[in-house]
């Protein structure tokens, strides 16, 4: 798993999928980003996990793809009503690859620069 900085200021996240059974078949794969390690001021409250990106991917039976999903700014933001703007959520976070909510596969640990 490799998570790098895009250049619109968001994230693209990138990861094997393989499919390992006799059929071809989708997946959707999906990327959760956890709330930052420390709570921004002004009352800002995030998910436990939050649902940034995802994408349906066919595989044929055996097939393996490095797949990349985008997380955009905005996902990396809350609304702030201190300063009435979008402000960016700075800080350790880390992001999840997921085959549900309940089926964490990978995850990677990075750091929101402003």
């Amino acid at each position: 798993m490799k998570v790098v900085r895009a250049s619109d200021g968001g994230l693209d996240v990138s990861f094997g999928l393989r499919n390992a059974g006799h059929t071809a078949s989708d997946e959707v794969p999906q990327v959760y980003l956890d709330a930052p390690g420390r709570e921004p001021g002004g009352g800002a409250q995030f998910a436990i996990h939050a649902l940034a990106a995802f994408d349906r991917v066919h595989l044929d039976a055996g097939q393996y793809r490095v797949i990349t999903l985008h997380v955009p700014l905005r996902a990396l933001q809350y609304w702030s009503t201190t300063a009435n703007r979008w402000t960016l959520a700075a800080g350790p976070r880390i992001i999840r690859v997921c085959a549900s909510s309940r089926d964490f596969r990978l995850q990677a640990a990075t750091v929101i620069a402003p």
